[in-house]
């Protein structure tokens, strides 16, 4: 399942506006100057983002969630294709994220009925971030919705918190620290330790971004505390224009002793694309 969107990272743009003056005088002749012409900014943008997706697999914090969730020990996954709408502004975002299984998911989360059926997924979220320039500190609250699907006790629906600490301040690579704890359905905490960088190939065009992490598990993805699954990816942004990308990535994931323990495969291998539109 998506019980956060994992691991997600917003930012504001700043415009500048240009003013343009020209004009010539000369001592003991008629002064002839051109008429000043002042550009006119360019729109603020609203600051907001609509992306959609597919990803080859739902591999999400350890465990491939279409190939059977949580203890299942299912060895078979499927695609999922997603959209995604967000507003970012001062540090704060609010969105909404929506997903669903491209094939019959086998018993998912457990299917109504315990049949085969279309995976879904709703998350609405609200985050708050800032940079106070060594670290930062960021906080969450998602809420989740699995409208065909049902959990433990039959229920559809559960409520994430998460709070985190982060550092633009090194040079080559973000590091971050994000602890979630979903304080309903589960019941359990996720802790995830990450490093993050972006090689420029094509100024403000194309860029090479790998990443990777480490997790733990807090009676999270099993019923015990051990280390969760290790993961690394590389995702390639092109930006088309200033407010279309176009991103490709791929990424592998080891599962450590508490996704070991509820069935999850030795690794997982998948990648997927994006397309963004900013506003």
């Amino acid at each position: 399942m998506k019980f956060s969107n994992p691991c997600k990272w917003f930012a504001l743009v700043g415009v500048t506006s240009v003013l343009g003056l020209s004009g010539s005088a000369f001592a003991g002749s008629t002064v002839a100057s051109k008429e000043v012409v002042v550009e006119e900014a360019a729109p603020e943008p609203f600051g907001i983002s609509f992306s959609v997706g597919y990803d080859s697999q739902y591999v999400f914090r350890g465990i491939n969630i279409l190939g059977g969730g949580l203890g299942s020990g299912a060895t078979e996954g499927g695609g999922l294709v997603w959209a995604d709408i967000n507003y970012a502004k001062y540090g704060f975002t609010i969105g909404a994220w929506y997903a669903a299984s491209i094939n019959e998911s086998p018993n998912g989360l457990g299917q109504r009925g315990g049949q085969d059926g279309t995976y879904t997924e709703l998350d609405l979220y609200l985050s708050y971030a800032y940079d106070f320039g060594p670290v930062g500190l960021s906080a969450g609250y998602t809420y989740y919705l699995f409208p065909d699907a049902a959990g433990p006790d039959d229920n559809t629906e559960t409520h994430e918190f998460n709070v985190g600490i982060f550092s633009s301040a090194i040079p080559f690579v973000t590091p971050s620290l994000t602890f979630f704890y979903d304080f309903d359905l589960f019941e359990g905490g996720y802790l995830e330790f990450k490093l993050a960088s972006s090689i420029p190939v094509i100024a403000d065009k194309l860029s090479i971004d790998p990443y990777a992490l480490v997790s733990y598990d807090f009676e999270y993805n099993s019923s015990s505390t051990d280390w969760n699954h290790f993961q690394a990816g590389i995702t390639v942004p092109y930006k088309v224009t200033p407010n279309f990308t176009v991103s490709g990535y791929a990424a592998v994931a080891l599962a450590l002793d508490a996704a070991d323990s509820v069935g999850a495969n030795d690794y997982e291998i998948w990648g997927g694309g994006k397309l963004s539109f900013s506003f």
